[in-house]
Parts: structure tokens; sequence; C-alpha cells
């Protein structure tokens, strides 16, 4: 799962990130993880309670979840993560999420 050394972005590049800030002397972070598949901005990703699983919402009108653990942590920047759902039904731009 996260360490609470990495920091979670969605960007309106269609993409989120997860970066390796655990070396804060290091003048150089760079991510450690891309997931892909939106296709329009995304506007907001957070990790369940158990870190494993990131949850994704985007103009595309969609929800995506994605499966953080079915990569080692070596080949998660070169082969993206599952994405294990994509939930759709809104008519317009999904612009938060959260998990209860």
């Amino acid at each position: 799962g996260l360490s609470r050394n990495q920091l979670l972005t969605a960007s309106d590049d269609k993409t989120i990130k997860i970066w390796d800030v655990q070396s804060r002397i290091r003048s150089h972070i760079s991510y450690s993880s891309c997931l892909s598949g939106h296709t329009n901005w995304v506007r907001q990703a957070k990790f369940d309670s158990s870190d494993t699983v990131v949850a994704s919402c985007s103009d595309d009108k969609t929800v995506r979840l994605w499966d953080y653990k079915v990569q080692s942590s070596k080949d998660r920047r070169s082969a993206g993560l599952s994405c294990l759902r994509t939930l759709k039904g809104h008519d317009s731009a999904v612009l938060c999420i959260d998990f209860q």
C-alpha cells in the first residue's frame, strides 16, 4: 500500500501520478506510477482506506477504480496500473469522489 511518503496528483493531462517524496533532500522528485485511461481532465484522485485502490474522477463523465497493488514497484512507471472498473452514469463532468 501507500506510504505517507507518497503524493497522489490528478491533472488536466488526463493522468494520475504517484510521486515518491520520501527523500526531501533530493533536488529531483520523480513519479513512481502513472495511471492513464481517462479521456479528459482528471479532477480528483484518492486512495481507499487500505491504500490498495485509487479512485479517480474526470471531465470524461466517469469514475475509475485502479488496482494499486498489481505491479511490483519497479514496474509501475513503465507498465502503469490496472484499471479495475470504469463507472459510467453521469451526464456531465465528475468533480469529486470520496470513500465512505
